[in-house]
This record gives C-alpha cells, sequence and structure tokens, in this order.
C-alpha cells in the first residue's frame, strides 16, 4: 500500500528494508574495520584491564539487531510522515541511526542534559570492542594561502 494521502511515493515498509540496509552497511564496515585492526573478532579482543567484562557474540548479536531494527523503524516512520521519498535517504536514515536518536533526544527533552557523544562515542558497537572510544579531537586549521603564520614574519 503506498502513502499516496500523505504524498509520499514510498511505503513506509519499503523504506524500512532501506533503513535496515543502511544499517547493516555501517556496521559491516564498522565490524570489517575492527577484524582488519586487531585480526580477530571483536569480542575476542582483550579488555583494557582486568575488571572490565568483554561482551560475547551473543551481547553483540542482541545489541547490533536492536540497532538495525530501530533505523528501520526511523526509515519507515520518515517515509510514512512523508519525509522521505527514496532509497538513498532511507540508506542515510539507517546508516545515521545513532546519530539522529541523539539528536531527536536532545531536541524533545533538552533538560535531560544527553551530550551528543553519549550515545555516538561510547556505546559499544559491532567494531568497538566493547571498550570506550575516544572522541576524534578536530585538526589544527591550517593557513590560506597569503595568511601569515604565527612566529612568521611577512613583508
Amino acid at each position: 500500500m503506498r502513502i499516496f494521502w500523505l504524498g509520499c511515493g514510498m511505503q513506509w515498509v519499503e523504506a524500512g528494508l532501506w533503513g535496515l540496509a543502511g544499517g547493516f552497511i555501517a556496521e559491516g564496515l564498522d565490524l570489517y574495520s575492527v577484524v582488519r585492526a586487531k585480526g580477530t573478532w571483536p569480542w575476542r579482543v582483550p579488555a583494557p584491564d582486568a575488571e572490565t567484562p568483554v561482551p560475547g557474540p551473543g551481547a553483540y548479536l542482541i545489541v547490533e539487531t536492536i540497532r538495525l531494527l530501530i533505523g528501520g523503524l526511523l526509515a519507515g516512520a520518515a517515509a510514512a510522515s512523508g519525509q522521505v521519498s527514496g532509497p538513498l535517504a532511507a540508506v542515510a536514515i539507517g546508516i545515521a541511526t545513532p546519530l539522529v536518536v541523539v539528536k531527536l533526544a536532545e531536541s524533545a527533552f533538552p533538560s535531560a542534559g544527553i551530550p551528543a557523544t553519549a550515545i555516538t562515542t561510547n556505546a559499544p558497537s559491532a567494531a568497538s570492542s566493547g571498550h570506550s572510544q575516544p572522541a576524534v579531537q578536530p585538526a589544527e586549521p591550517t593557513p590560506l594561502a597569503g595568511q601569515a603564520v604565527e612566529g612568521e614574519v611577512t613583508r
């Protein structure tokens, strides 16, 4: 059933499946990068200290299934509300699900004080070894052509 009465040409179920595919893309690339870097599955990477438990494959399966379902539901909801009309947008929602959820939570509950990095950088994913990941530091800006660099004498 197409949702023509909302002005949307894509079914919400179809968009949900595209969102699910986007989640698989993101998680697959994440898993690939960890396996390639560590040479083993994420749940076999030892914890940095003896007190931190390492989640097993069952925990990863549950967490990733929930993340993929949330991505599919978000893409389906976006299509049902007329916000998504094509597969590429639905895939993008599936890929960006953690960020979308954080931004929606921040705008819906601004007094809750949810930091933007709470879900996206500290939550374990299939690719992380279950340990916190440091936030990416921005690069130092480089001067444009013709601009003076600090400590440099210009004439």
